[in-house]
Order: C-alpha cells, then structure tokens, then sequence
C-alpha cells in the first residue's frame, strides 16, 4: 500500500512536460462541455511574496501558474483595482500584472480559456463595477473577454483564447460575466473552522456531487483552508498530495482551487480530460529515475502538520497592511534527479502523508 501510494504520487509529480500543461486543452473535442471538464485552479492567485506568511497562498507568478496548467485565477481587488488578499496589499495592478499576462498567455496559446473569478477586497467602493469594466472592455467584450454569462450549455470551443469572468461583486453590465452566487453552480469553500479530517469530508462530498452529475451543473471545490496556527503553505503539504491520489479514481470533478498550486495536483486534474494515448505519452518514466528522484525526495527536511483530529482556533488567512518584499520567484532550477526543489517538497510531503495514512 505504502510503495503503490508513494509510486503514484511521485509519477504525477515528474510525469508531463511545461509545454503538455500550458496548452491542455488542446487536447480537448470543442465540443465538451466545460461543466463535464476537470479544471486546475488557484485560490488567492496572486497572494505572493508578503511580509506574512498568512496572507501568501502561492509561490509561482501568474505567468507561471498559467504555463502549468492553471486555468482557474482568484483575483481580489481594491476600489482602485489594485490587488489584495484581505488588508495585504501585494503591490500589483490589475492591468499591468493581470490582464497583460493573461493576453498575452492567450496570445500564445489560443487553445486555452482562463476563469477569472473577480471580487472586491479591503475596500467598498460604488466605482469598483465601473472600475473593472472600463479595464475589461478596454480588451474587447466579445473578443478577448467571453460573452458567456450562464455555465448552461457552455461549450469550450465556444471561448477559447478568451477569459470567462466570474463576477463575485454586484454588477450592472449583463453582457458578459458570470454572477458568482447562482444556482447553476455548487460552491464548497470553508476556508476555517474545521480540522484537516473534516476539511477532507468537505472535498470529498462536493467531488461525489461533481462525479454524480450528469446535467450541465458546475461545481467548484477549494481545496485552500488554514488549520490552527498553521499557514496555508504547510496545509497545502497535506492536502495537495492526499487530493492528486484521490482523484486518481476519479473523472469528473469540476473546478478545483488549491493552495501552493504544484504539478503533483495539476496532472491529477488534467489527465482527466485528455485522451488515453495523451496521458500514456506524458507519464513514462524510467524506472532508475524514478528510484532517483523518491531517494532526492526522502532527505528533504520538512514537517507538515499531521492530520489530527483536534480541532484549535484558526488564524486570519490576512494581516495588517504591510509592504509586499520584492523577492525573486521561487528557482526552478534543475537537480541531479531532475526534479525542482519543489518537485522534491511535493514528493516528500506525498510520502510523508503516505505514512502517516499507513
């Protein structure tokens, strides 16, 4: 059990290439509904590099979470459109750092459609709808942004190269846009409140309800919560892992927005959309680098918290306002086994878990 667990993990995590995840969906018939697709997303897309290590919720850019495979983006913005998480200002534009990325993401891969789910953080304004309007038309409503307004019948062919935004804000301009609180889509996201046992009972039951589903029915699952004194990052360590090898039996699961997005969890969810000869191409692996790469993994030092049952009072996934630090992305540079530093920190939180499940 233990070895096929560890086994498992470990292909997802070294299987594919960055050039398979950034144009998956190319992969994928016109046809297909997006309701009966699985999708990758990110929660807090662009909650990186604070002074605070509660308020960060990722590691890699935007850019780089679109090149591997990220599909689904949570962006929070103040009355003037700048990014937030909470009261954390993370020193970026709407514009600049998220609509520019994104077209140009597009641009290069037409294939590809990104959810955008926009809601307004730190401060109420009446200009945000307006605010957010005049930048999203400013790319074309019909052209880069998508005229779908109603997950019903929505087709991928029908938007692809184009952002479908989920407006999680009060909004006046019906010609675009998806209103978040609707009864065509199932939302689970209890962030806090709950221990690690019971956040895995949430995800559980929204992925049964996805997987039972046989209409048109859209379902988004955050796997994203904090536990305890514990930041997003160290329970991320636990449930990415446990989550990649639950939805190896699975196929269908809606959307999925995770903490710390890593390729382990990413090819879980997308493999289950492309073609049996697609997956078979990007999951071989010799066997000696495979061996390699757990023994790389094993002698990295690192110590998630374990899945307790206690339950404990939760810290604010936010803090007070604070200059964002102007650190360098996280190094993907290459190791002996060739794997990433956080390709090992994924395997070695995977075998980790793998013990204390056994």
């Amino acid at each position: 059990m233990l070895l096929s667990l560890i086994l498992l993990l470990s292909t997802c995590i070294v299987s594919g290439s960055a050039t398979i995840a950034s144009q998956w969906m190319s992969q994928v018939p016109d046809s297909r509904l997006v309701s009966n697709m699985s999708i990758p997303g990110t929660h807090d897309t662009l909650a990186r590099n604070y002074w605070a290590a509660t308020a960060n919720c990722q590691t890699q850019s935007l850019q780089t979470q679109l090149e591997d495979g990220i599909r689904y983006v949570d962006v929070r913005l103040n009355a003037t459109l700048a990014c937030f998480h909470g009261t954390a200002d993370l020193k970026l534009n709407f514009q600049n750092d998220v609509m520019e990325v994104i077209q140009s993401f597009l641009q290069s891969q037409p294939t590809e459609v990104i959810f955008m789910r926009i809601s307004q953080e730190n401060t109420a304004s009446s200009s945000f709808d307006g605010n957010v309007h005049q930048v999203l038309s400013s790319y074309g409503v019909g052209s880069l942004i998508s005229t779908s307004t109603s997950w019903k019948a929505m087709t991928l062919g029908q938007n692809r190269g184009k952002i479908i935004i989920l407006k999680d804000y009060t909004s006046s301009y019906n010609s675009y846009g998806i209103n978040w609180s609707n009864s065509d889509i199932t939302v689970q996201d209890t962030y806090q409140g709950v221990t690690i046992a019971q956040k895995k009972k949430l995800i559980l039951s929204t992925l049964d309800a996805a997987a039972n589903d046989t209409g048109d029915h859209m379902y988004l699952n955050h796997a994203s919560f904090v536990w305890m004194y514990n930041p997003p990052e160290s329970v991320s360590r636990i449930i990415n892992p446990w989550l990649s090898n639950v939805l190896s039996q699975r196929q269908k699961v809606g959307i999925i927005a995770m903490d710390y997005e890593c390729p382990l969890l990413n090819n879980a969810i997308i493999t289950m959309n492309l073609p049996v000869t697609t997956i078979a191409s990007t999951n071989s692996l010799p066997q000696a680098t495979l061996a390699g790469s757990i023994t790389t993994a094993i002698t990295s030092t690192i110590s998630p918290p374990k899945d307790s049952e206690t339950s404990g009072s939760e810290t604010s996934a936010t803090q007070t306002s604070g200059n964002a630090t102007s650190g360098d992305e996280t190094p993907r540079d290459q190791v002996s086994s060739g794997l990433s530093w956080k390709y090992q920190s994924s395997l070695a939180s995977a075998i980790l878990l793998a013990l204390f499940l056994t």
